[in-house]
This record gives C-alpha cells, sequence and structure tokens, in this order.
C-alpha cells in the first residue's frame, strides 16, 4: 500500500531535488500569480549589505520572513516580495579603506578623491551579491531577485527623500535634535551603532562648584561656598554651563556645601551629618544682571543658576531619594534654561579652546585621566 522508505535518507539530496523541481516549474511566480487580485499583505523586505560573506544570522532573519510571507499566501492574500541589497553605510566605506590602505575622511579626500572613492564603494559592495542569492535559494526563501532594488540608484534615493518631504508637510510630528558624531569618518553615528555593547555606559558622580558671590555665608565660615551638582553622565562636566534648582526644593548648607535637605544623610559621611545645617536658597547665592529665572555666579567661567521644575531628588525611575537635588546643565538643554552654548570638543574629537583644562591638540581619551584627577581635586576641596 505505501512505498518502503529507506533507512537512510539523504536530506541534502532531497533539499536540491525539491529546489530543482521548484525551478523547474517556477512555483514561486507562479504562486504570486495566483494570488493576483487578492487582498494585499505588505512586506517590506530588510535588505543586507552585500560587500561581505552571508553569515547564519541572514539564514535566521530570511527563515523568519519567509515564514510570516508564505502564511499570509497560504490565508489567500498577496504578498508581493522583492529582494533589496543595501549599499549604504560605514561597513562599505572602511571596507574599501582598508583595500586602499588609508584612514578617514581627510585621505580619502586628498588621496583618493571623494568621486572616485564613491566608484570603489559602489563596486566593493556588490562583490558577494551572487553568494546572498545562492544562500537565498539554498534555504528556500521565497523572494524576486531578478528586480531586486539597490539603495544607491538615484530612483529609490529619490523616493526616500519624496517619501520624507510628502511626511514631514502632512505630518507635524518631525523635531530636529542632535546627532553623535564619529571623528574619524567625519559621519553620523546612528542610533544601532550607539545601542552596541560598551558604547554608552551610564556612571553617576558628584561634582562641586563654588559660588564667589556669597559673601555672608563666606564671612561665617571663611571658605567660598560650593554647589554641589549631581550627574549621571559625568564627561558632560566640561562643557557645563549651569546648575539647575528647583523652588519647591528645601535646600541646606552643610560645611559649605549646599545639597537638598532631604538627601544630606546620602550625601555627607556621618562625621560632616552631624555639622550645623542652615536653610539657604541657591538662586540667591548669585548676581541679577542676567535674563529672567537665572542668576549667573562671578569666577574664572562664567556659570549660572536656573531655577528648574524638573528637578527632583529621586533617582532615574523617581522611586527612592537619590542625588544632590541639583542637576547639572549642558548646552543641550539650554532651549529649556536660555543658559549660554560652549561646545567643548571640535568635528575632529579633540577639545576646543573654550576648555582651558584641556589643550586643543588632545583627545578626549588621552585628557581623560588629567580631567578626572583635577575633577577630583576640585571636590576635595
Amino acid at each position: 500500500m505505501f512505498r518502503p522508505v529507506s533507512a537512510e535518507l539523504d536530506f541534502v539530496a532531497l533539499e536540491e531535488a525539491e529546489l530543482a523541481r521548484w525551478r523547474t516549474n517556477d512555483v514561486f511566480t507562479r504562486s504570486m500569480k495566483h494570488r493576483e487580485g487578492a487582498e494585499p499583505w505588505v512586506f517590506y523586505e530588510g535588505p543586507p549589505t552585500a560587500n561581505g560573506k552571508p553569515g547564519l544570522h541572514h539564514v535566521w532573519a530570511r527563515v523568519y520572513k519567509d515564514l510570516f510571507c508564505r502564511y499570509q499566501t497560504m490565508q489567500g492574500r498577496y504578498v508581493a516580495r522583492r529582494a533589496g541589497w543595501d549599499t549604504h553605510g560605514l561597513p562599505v566605506e572602511v571596507q574599501v579603506e582598508k583595500q586602499l590602505g588609508i584612514s578617514g575622511k581627510k585621505a580619502i579626500v586628498e588621496q583618493v578623491g571623494v568621486e572616485e572613492f564613491t566608484r570603489l564603494c559602489r563596486e566593493s559592495v556588490l562583490t558577494f551579491v551572487g553568494e546572498f542569492e545562492r544562500l537565498t535559494e539554498r534555504i528556500g526563501y521565497w523572494t524576486d531577485m531578478e528586480h531586486a532594488y539597490y539603495t544607491f540608484h538615484p530612483a529609490y534615493v529619490e523616493s526616500v527623500c519624496g517619501t520624507s518631504n510628502s511626511s514631514s508637510n502632512t505630518v507635524c510630528c518631525m523635531r530636529t535634535q542632535g546627532h553623535s558624531l564619529l571623528p574619524r569618518c567625519g559621519t553620523a553615528l546612528s542610533s544601532h551603532e550607539l545601542g552596541q555593547p560598551e558604547v554608552y555606559t551610564t556612571k553617576w558622580t558628584r561634582a562641586r562648584t563654588s559660588v564667589r558671590d556669597h559673601r555672608r555665608e563666606r564671612a561665617r565660615s571663611g571658605r567660598p561656598t560650593h554647589l554641589a551638582v549631581w550627574t549621571t553622565t559625568p564627561w558632560t562636566l566640561l562643557s557645563n554651563v549651569a546648575v539647575a534648582v528647583n523652588p519647591e526644593i528645601t535646600y541646606a548648607l552643610v560645611d559649605g556645601v549646599v545639597v537638598a535637605a532631604e538627601l544630606v544623610e546620602s550625601v555627607f559621611a556621618p562625621a560632616s551629618r552631624r555639622a550645623r545645617r542652615s536653610p539657604v536658597a541657591p538662586w540667591r547665592a548669585c548676581t541679577t544682571n542676567v535674563p529672567s529665572r537665572t542668576r549667573r555666579c562671578r569666577g574664572r567661567r562664567r556659570r549660572y543658576v536656573v531655577l528648574a521644575d524638573y528637578v527632583t531628588n529621586r533617582g532615574r525611575y523617581r522611586s527612592r531619594p537619590s542625588g544632590t537635588g541639583l542637576w547639572r546643565n549642558r548646552p543641550s538643554g539650554r532651549a529649556r534654561t536660555r543658559s549660554p552654548t560652549l561646545n567643548p570638543v571640535g568635528p575632529d574629537g579633540k577639545f576646543t579652546a573654550e576648555i582651558q583644562m584641556a589643550r586643543r591638540d588632545t583627545t578626549y581619551a588621552k585628557r581623560n585621566p588629567v580631567i578626572n584627577d583635577e575633577t577630583r581635586a576640585t571636590r576635595a576641596r
């Protein structure tokens, strides 16, 4: 009744025989025509970059895509599937730089030229298209590779620009924001590049800034008063231009340092906790010849104390008391506080002349130990 089945199956041979049958009978194209006119199920192919060999992660992604597309087709829907190749991005440029033995935007412009470098990138990105096509067919992923799109084609670029322009005109939801820059290439970094492990690590520290106009308190103690500032991004302290405080928070002066009264126990050592405390309003410690709701502290560098209702005594999730009740304010937050602008790092990744504690010809990585030592010394005073 049934044909005998061999106990020694050659699964590779079975798969290749089935693939040959699909190819001979043009099964994929016929399945698409069979569903023409049916309810569409829209599928957009996220294309791989073909300047490197395909890997196991490409197999996983395509198997999952194929699963959904086949299921929707079996439900009677029309599922158009068109392959594509991503030809933009830093990996393509870096690969060509390695082939040429150069590194960086300056070398590209001066030694190769932008036009020639672009031509080489176009060639490089297509190096392994054939291997991707063979892999796609071998794993049984159904997609139209004959009419694949390439992201460097003018038609594709123009369609993206047209879509963006249409969206910005009809939906007023676009906003301007800063972008992280890669100094080596002079190009912006994407969100997924910044999301790689160990690229961005959250740390916290407390720093102190002197309030030189607090004459009354200085006369009592014989030393200047300091504001204890709390931050989870200590590398932005170099561009700090203001201290944000909340007028609804009660502040206390302990050993010449201003903190939120609620946080004295968590900020100071046991010996300092027993020191005399007195109420203080940080925003009254500075002169008033600046814009409304802002106070400027005199000194070698102009810093401001600004009133901000977003300052709290809570941690990241506002679940428990944390910090000092005083927040640092960097230039990117100036729209909320109207504080001045200070740019610590230039496009080349080196400190600008505005940063006095760092030389112009050094990068953050080289100068970081010195900056940390000076910050700790400031805290100790």
